[in-house]
């Protein structure tokens, strides 16, 4: 773009409309934020509830190990790091620790009772491996049917579940050998610990303690009153049942990725000068108004004949479409939702525009599937006037209902047009005079 614009001429400026790579940058370093946050608070808890940070040593080693295989998945695959694969890592990271957890607070606790470390690891990891390969088949059989979804849903999923499993049984291996191994080594069977860790122990592990205490009385009260437990629990997902009708549903949600599209239409017949006037004024306006705004431009006018994208899409004198990039979601304190709200509040005051939409996402935000959420109608019939007037109904009853915004019809409205007709016949005998004229004039 420099080497471009040293070439042009000094009134007309380039400039990044739509930029896309920001969008994805930043979603995954999202991810991995969310990915270095959550080793941190694995850590944390290990520590705090097993009190050695030896311990914890043990268990951050085991999950980058495990998380190594998924990179080898997606090398041999010929995947990237993508939002699927850094989402799977993210999910998998809370489990990756379960099994090495379990088997690493029972060795733990052998060694509490005074057993050596090594005979602690032995005998603590096989009176866990049943339970551990019995909860890691349970997690098999949630994930691994992803893999066997098609269509969109298994693009979506597909890797989630291939990864999920990979990561998990890596991780049931580490959980059986790695973590044993390193408790014998590491683990110690009386560890000296300083004051400054006794005074800031101490209260972690009276709580611990008195959880324990009200756990088991908790325990003991279920097992006594089977029936109030088991009654309750069903009662309970009965009444859960019936919060489904109270929840929406939807294919993807709203993503704030700072692009909003929006395309306004004028009567048919509108001039291109007054329908650059009012694109103008409201360009103007949006920009005094919204700070948030990096860059806005609109378009107005007939498609030229070698604009192939543009003329694939609804374009005239009389429709305007603008595109408009705003600043990262960090940046600002309006949500992309409500400043469009305000936008399409801004047009409403406009009684020259026909219609207007205002699209969360961009123009073709319904093509990249990131936008808002649409409800399509189809009216069928045999007469023109009657479904136009059926659907013109339509559009009033939905306009009214709350949630619905930019309520559009798909057939627009009648272009004036001048259709021509020859009649052959004269212009047959015409061509024929005029052959034989020129022959005579030729002779």
């Amino acid at each position: 773009m420099p080497s471009l614009q040293a070439k042009l001429p000094s009134d007309v400026k380039l400039d990044i409309i739509v930029d896309t790579s920001d969008n994805i940058k930043n979603t995954i370093a999202s991810l991995a934020d969310v990915i270095r946050d959550a080793l941190i608070f694995v850590g944390l808890v290990v520590f705090i509830f097993l009190g050695r940070w030896r311990s914890c040593v043990i268990i951050l080693i085991t999950i980058p190990l495990s998380l190594v295989a998924s990179f080898i998945y997606l090398a041999v695959t010929g995947s990237s790091l993508n939002i699927i694969s850094l989402s799977s890592l993210s999910i998998a990271i809370g489990l990756v620790v379960d099994d090495a957890i379990v088997v690493l607070e029972n060795v733990t606790t052998h060694i509490e009772r005074g057993s050596h470390p090594r005979q602690a690891a032995v005998h603590g990891t096989n009176e866990m491996a049943l339970s551990v390969v019995a909860s890691t088949l349970t997690l098999f059989a949630v994930f691994f049917p992803l893999t066997l979804v098609s269509g969109m849903t298994g693009v979506l999923f597909r890797e989630l579940g291939w990864m999920v499993c990979i990561i998990m049984a890596i991780s049931l291996i580490c959980a059986l050998t790695l973590t044993p191994m390193m408790s014998s080594q590491l683990l110690q069977l009386n560890p000296k610990h300083n004051k400054v860790f006794e005074k800031f122990y101490s209260p972690i592990k009276r709580g611990l303690d008195q959880l324990d205490v009200s756990y088991a009385q908790l325990v003991n009260w279920a097992v006594r009153h089977r029936t109030v437990v088991v009654s309750g629990g069903f009662v309970f997902f009965i009444a859960s049942m019936f919060l489904f009708k109270f929840i929406g549903t939807e294919f993807m949600p709203t993503q704030d990725n700072g692009r909003i599209g929006v395309t306004m239409e004028m009567p048919i017949g509108t001039r291109t000068e007054l329908s650059r006037d009012i694109a103008l004024k409201i360009e103007n306006q949006w920009k005094a108004k919204y700070p948030e705004m990096q860059a806005i431009n609109f378009t107005v006018g007939q498609a030229s004949s070698d604009n192939a994208w543009a003329s694939m899409s609804d374009n005239g004198t009389h429709i305007m479409s603008f595109n408009i990039r705003l600043s990262d979601p960090a940046d600002r304190k309006r949500g992309i939702v409500e400043i469009c709200d305000d936008m399409r509040k801004d047009l409403g005051n406009f009684p020259e525009l026909k219609k207007f939409t205002v699209n969360v996402g961009g123009s073709r935000s319904s093509m990249m599937g990131s936008g808002q959420a649409t409800l399509d109608l189809e009216v069928y019939g045999y007469d023109f006037t009657q479904t136009d007037q059926i659907a013109k109904d339509l559009r009033e009853r939905m306009s009214k209902v709350p949630g619905c915004v930019d309520v559009t019809i798909s057939r627009g409205d009648y272009q004036p047009e001048y259709q021509i007709k020859f009649d052959r016949e004269k212009l047959g005998i015409e061509w024929i005079e005029s052959f034989y004229c020129c022959n005579i004039r030729k002779k």
